[in-house]
C-alpha cells in the first residue's frame, strides 16, 4: 500500500494498491456497485453533473439464484438484459476506470457540500476494480448513472416476490386465501405470524 498524500486541506489521505492490476481481461461482468452524491451548491464544479439532480445515488447489480441480473437503485429494483451487462462492460474498459483500480481517497470530517463517489465491479474471472473519490471519477460516475438511469425510464420494475402459500389466512366474515395483514372486507387482522404458525381465536 502505497500513501500519495497525507497533507492536503481538510485532511485528506489518498492510498493505492499496488497489487491491484490496472488492466481487466474479462468481459463477463458479474457485480456492480456504484455510489455517488451530487450535493447542492458543491464546491467542485463538475460540467458531467450539470442536469443531473441533487441527492445521493447508489446503483447496485447482482444475480439471482435463476440467473438474472437484478440493478437496484434507491432501493428499486429492476431486471437487467444480458446485451445491458455487456454494454456496461465495455463502457467500463472505454471509461478506463481499471485505470484507478486500488485508489482511494478519504477526507476526515467530509463537508456536507462536498460530493463522495465509490465504485466496484467484479468479473467471471475473479478479476475486480475497487476505486473511490479518485481525480477524474466524478465524470465517469455520471456516465454511467447517466447510462442506467436510461435504461431505468424504459424498463418495468421487478415483480415482488410473493408472500410463501402457507402465509394466506381465511376470514371469519368469509373473506378467503388474504395475503395481507387485515382483512379488506372487515378489517379483522390476520392470525398468521411472520413464520407461518397462526394463532387461533381460543388464544393458542
Amino acid at each position: 500500500m502505497t500513501i500519495l498524500d497525507q497533507h492536503r486541506c481538510g485532511g485528506t489521505t489518498e492510498t493505492t494498491d499496488d497489487n491491484a492490476p490496472k488492466t481487466i481481461i474479462s468481459t463477463e461482468l458479474t457485480n456492480f456497485s456504484l455510489c455517488f452524491s451530487n450535493p447542492l451548491n458543491s464546491p467542485m464544479e463538475i460540467d458531467a453533473a450539470i442536469g443531473f439532480p441533487e441527492g445521493t445515488f447508489s446503483y447496485e447489480i447482482s444475480k439471482n439464484e435463476q440467473g438474472q441480473f437484478l440493478l437496484t437503485k434507491n432501493k428499486q429494483t429492476y431486471v437487467l438484459t444480458p446485451n445491458v451487462m455487456s454494454f456496461l462492460a465495455v463502457q467500463i474498459k472505454l471509461l478506463k476506470i481499471a485505470e484507478q483500480n486500488g485508489k482511494e481517497s478519504k477526507t476526515q470530517g467530509l463537508p456536507k457540500n462536498l460530493p463522495f463517489y465509490r465504485f466496484s465491479a467484479a468479473y467471471a474471472s475473479g478479476e475486480t476494480i475497487h476505486t473511490s473519490a479518485t481525480p477524474g471519477c466524478a465524470s465517469w460516475c455520471f456516465v454511467l448513472a447517466t447510462f442506467l438511469d436510461s435504461y431505468i425510464a424504459k424498463a418495468t420494475p421487478a415483480p415482488a416476490a410473493a408472500p410463501p402459500q402457507g402465509l394466506s389466512w381465511n376470514c371469519s366474515c368469509g373473506q378467503k386465501n388474504l395475503r395481507t395483514k387485515f382483512c379488506g372486507e372487515c378489517g379483522a387482522k390476520s392470525p398468521v405470524n411472520a413464520d407461518g404458525s397462526w394463532i387461533c381465536g381460543c388464544g393458542q
